[in-house]
C-alpha cells in the first residue's frame, strides 16, 4: 500500500471510440472509475473477501474537462488521488498521453452503508486518508 497517487497504465479499444475513431466523452468516466477502483484495492478500502465490511460510494458529484483527445490505441496513464473531507471523499483524476495531459477530471462521493443510509468512515479508512498525499488540485 502507498499514499501517493495511483497510476494505472490504459490502451483505448476500438469499441471506447467514436466513427473517427476519437474516444466516446462517456468513456472518460469508466477511465476514471477503473482509476477509483484501483486506488480503492491498493489502499484496502476495497475487498473481495467475503465477510468484509461493506460501504457503498454513492456519487454526489462529477466533472470532466476534455483538453486534448485520446484516439484508437493511444497508449495513456490514468492518475488518481483522492482526500477526505467529513464524509465526503474526492477523487482527482488526470489522464496522460505521451507527457500531456488530455483530460482532468473529479468526483465526489459519499459512504453508504448495506440500507443505502449515510454510514460514517472507520478508523481504518480515516486513518488511510491522514496519510494520503494530495499533491495540487488537477481540475
Amino acid at each position: 500500500m502507498s499514499n501517493l497517487p495511483i497510476k494505472l497504465q490504459r490502451q483505448v479499444h476500438f469499441y471506447e471510440t467514436d466513427a473517427m475513431k476519437v474516444v466516446h466523452h462517456t468513456n472518460y468516466l469508466r477511465y476514471f472509475e477503473e482509476g477509483r477502483v484501483a486506488w480503492g484495492f491498493d489502499r484496502g478500502i476495497i475487498s473481495l473477501t467475503p465477510g468484509a465490511d461493506i460501504t457503498h460510494l454513492a456519487v454526489l458529484d462529477i466533472r470532466a474537462r476534455y483538453l486534448k483527445p485520446l484516439i484508437f490505441a493511444d497508449k495513456f496513464e490514468i492518475t488518481v488521488q483522492a482526500k477526505l473531507e467529513r464524509l465526503r471523499l474526492t477523487f482527482q483524476y488526470r489522464l496522460i498521453r505521451d507527457g500531456v495531459v488530455t483530460t482532468v477530471g473529479e468526483s465526489v462521493h459519499v459512504p453508504l452503508g448495506e440500507d443505502l443510509k449515510l454510514k460514517p468512515w472507520n478508523e481504518t479508512v480515516k486513518n488511510i486518508f491522514r496519510s494520503e498525499a494530495w499533491t495540487e488540485t488537477w481540475l
